[in-house]
C-alpha cells in the first residue's frame, strides 16, 4: 500500500535513519511521511516508533495502514483506535507506541478460507480479484488523503459508511 501512495503522489522512497524507507512531501500545507517498514511485520512498531520520535509527530497524526484477512476483499475500515485485533503488525505498533489510540485504516483482503494465513497475505492477488484491489488501493489512497485534510472524524463517516 505505501508503494501505491507513494506512486500516486508521483514520489519515490529513499532509506531512512532507521530500519524503513520513507518519503516526505507536502499535500496542500500539510507535511507527510510515508513509512515503509524493513523489519518483520510483527516487529513494525520498531520503525513507527523509530519515525515518530525523530519527527515528533502525535499519535493522532499517525495513520497505520494494514491488511485485515477478516475483511471481505476491498472492504476499507477506518477507526481512531481500539485494538489490534489479532494482527500481529498493529500489536507491534501499538506496543512500541504504548497506546492503542493511534488511527489505522484496514484494507480487506479477505482469507482464503483454507487457514494458511501466512500463504495467503504473502501471495499475489488472482487475476480476476486484481481490479477491486486496485479499486481499493485507489479509495486508500483517497482516504489517506482526506485524513490529512479533514481529520479522523469526518474520513470516518465518509469511509465507514460507503458500501
Amino acid at each position: 500500500m505505501a508503494d501505491a501512495c507513494a506512486e500516486k503522489l508521483n514520489q519515490q522512497f529513499s532509506q531512512g535513519p532507521g530500519d524503513y524507507h520513507w518519503v516526505h512531501l507536502k499535500v496542500d500545507k500539510s507535511r507527510i511521511v510515508l513509512l515503509k517498514p524493513l523489519t518483520y511485520m510483527n516487529r513494525s512498531g520498531i520503525a513507527v516508533a523509530d519515525a515518530r520520535s525523530r519527527l515528533n509527530i502525535p499519535l493522532s497524526r499517525c495513520l497505520i495502514i494494514l491488511d485485515d484477512l477478516a475483511l471481505p476483499l476491498g472492504k476499507l475500515r477506518l477507526r481512531a483506535g481500539g485494538s489490534d485485533g489479532g494482527h500481529h503488525g498493529l500489536e507491534s505498533v501499538l506496543n512500541y507506541l504504548h497506546s492503542r489510540q493511534v488511527p489505522r485504516l484496514r484494507l480487506g483482503i479477505g482469507s482464503d478460507q483454507q487457514g494458511n494465513a501466512v500463504q495467503y497475505v504473502l501471495s499475489e492477488f488472482p487475476a480476476n480479484q486484481r481490479i477491486i484491489v486496485e479499486e481499493m488501493i485507489d479509495r486508500a489512497v483517497q482516504t489517506i488523503l482526506s485524513f490529512i485534510e479533514n481529520g479522523i472524524h469526518t474520513t470516518m463517516n465518509a469511509v465507514n459508511t460507503s458500501i
